[in-house]
């Protein structure tokens, strides 16, 4: 097992879960997720633009890795797209498996606002 596996306890926590139903959170973006949608849209613009600001100053005292590889830069996005995918069908959809999860009020009111915003501008 990974350093990775077993610091973050994963294979634990999905002990005895389908993992294909848990696979299935980290999907791409289907087409009729719009909440899901704009979870990613807010996360592709905040990345952008921090990465722009890094990108157009001048040097730090403590400088940022501001040389990332655009295909780095994808690899992170990704990841982390696969990462939102899987809490928001886990917490707000309620797909997949019986996982225990705990978000705070702030992040479950951050993604019922997501959510509600969402359907409302689809309609």
């Amino acid at each position: 097992m990974s350093a990775w596996l077993e610091k973050t306890a994963w294979p634990v926590y999905l002990e005895g879960r389908d993992l294909r139903a848990v696979a299935r959170l980290l999907e791409p973006l289907a087409a009729n997720e719009p909440g899901l949608r704009a979870l990613l849209l807010a996360f592709d613009e905040l990345i952008d633009e921090a990465r722009q600001s890094i990108m157009d100053e001048e040097p730090f005292r403590k400088p940022l890795q501001t040389k990332l590889l655009k295909s780095t830069y994808r690899r992170y996005k990704k990841t982390w797209h696969r990462l939102l995918s899987y809490v928001y069908r886990l917490t707000v959809l309620r797909q997949g498996p019986d996982l225990y999860y705990v978000l705070t009020p702030e992040q479950q009111l951050a993604l019922h606002e997501i959510s509600t915003a969402a359907i409302d501008t689809s309609l």
